[in-house]
């Protein structure tokens, strides 16, 4: 009695072993609707794809752009500098001149001074 108890229950329990396997390896049957739901998911993850894909080639532009207009500024602006910096030299220069053609205007007038002196005291001689 024991034996065929035990017996009993070993096949039960086989029975529902393979009958649980045999269940999960079925395939579940996917219903019309459940097919249309997947296939819209799957174009709207592609769409955000697309769109962020655009999003990224837009901004890879945009940097681009900016990259070129920020080189052209430092051209710029290094032109301006070595522009400044040759007007600064040259009225270094002018002021160099104009300091030295004062120099001589006063050393011409003192000159003259005393050259008109000198002929004062001869004409005063005579």
């Amino acid at each position: 009695m024991k034996f065929k108890l035990i017996s009993l229950m070993f096949v039960f329990s086989i029975l529902y072993v393979f009958s649980y396997q045999l269940y999960g390896q079925q395939p579940q049957s996917t219903g019309n609707s459940e097919l249309v739901r997947a296939d819209s998911l799957k174009q709207a993850e592609k769409q955000l794809e697309r769109a962020q894909q655009e999003k990224d080639a837009a901004t890879i532009e945009t940097a681009k752009i900016d990259s070129r207009e920020a080189k052209e500024t430092a051209k710029e602006a290094q032109r301006v500098e070595g522009d400044a910096s040759k007007s600064a030299k040259e009225a270094q220069k002018a002021l160099r001149t104009e300091k030295k053609a004062q120099k001589a205007r006063i050393k011409a007038n003192k000159q003259a001074e005393k050259a008109t002196e000198a002929k004062e005291k001869s004409d005063r001689n005579y």
